[in-house]
């Protein structure tokens, strides 16, 4: 009989050599496992390939061209077969119960379809000492309002739509302002479920969001003027 949670963990890799083998471990060391494991191979140029075929027989992975996040994302959803689906990037790891605590919550409150936990953040630790003093890291733990703490109930992507594909960083922010507009229910749980990992590559996406930021408030307010 299997024992597994009935979750879908999604990962997007993206020349993601250095931290990808890590990432899975922290999937793969769960305190309950999840059904199935998908890794999107978004068109690495490095050695994020042969490392997912290590894991081989634990994950399934599909490798293609360079699309970006929101569609690995997105195609990752559509081949997944779990109605519980879980998202993590390929560089940040998780708390050894994270599936356990969030499926747990999940079963007591059947009301809700979408679920967070806390974040803590942490530098890199291959990092130069030079590298490392110029990131600010947050000592406390924070609300993890990211795709890599949530749980949610796949009929979401229905109700809501999948992740805006012609966003390059800004998907997730987009995806969830339409969750809070629709008033589904959603719960930030208090448990850190997740371990974001602070380095130079990765800073730069998140300074990238500022682009998607002015995309995504002129859409709303062209919606919020249509429906005047």
């Amino acid at each position: 009989m299997n024992s597994n949670l009935p979750v879908s963990v999604l990962i997007a890799a993206y020349n993601a050599e250095k931290y990808v083998a890590e990432t899975i471990n922290s999937v793969l060391q769960q305190t309950q496992q999840p059904t199935e494991i998908i890794v999107i191979d978004d068109g690495s140029t490095d050695d994020t390939k042969s490392i997912l075929e290590t894991f081989r027989d634990k994950i399934r992975i599909i490798s293609r061209e360079n699309r970006g996040v929101p569609r690995s994302v997105n195609q990752a959803i559509q081949l997944s077969t779990q109605p519980l689906i879980c998202f993590l990037d390929a560089d940040d790891l998780w708390h050894p119960d994270k599936l356990k605590t969030q499926y747990q919550a999940y079963t007591a409150a059947p009301d809700i379809v979408l679920l967070f936990g806390h974040i803590k953040q942490f530098i890199s630790p291959e990092l130069s000492a030079n590298a490392k003093s110029k990131i600010y890291c947050p000592e406390k733990n924070e609300q993890g309002w990211v795709r890599g703490s949530m749980m949610c109930h796949r009929s979401l992507f229905k109700d809501i739509g999948k992740f805006d594909e012609s966003l390059k960083h800004g998907d997730f922010i987009d995806w969830f302002g339409k969750v809070k507009q629709s008033g589904i229910p959603y719960k930030m749980l208090d448990e850190v479920v997740i371990y974001r990992r602070l380095h130079p590559n990765g800073l730069s996406n998140i300074l990238n969001h500022r682009s998607d930021f002015v995309t995504i408030l002129k859409k709303r307010l062209d919606k919020a003027r249509k429906n005047q």
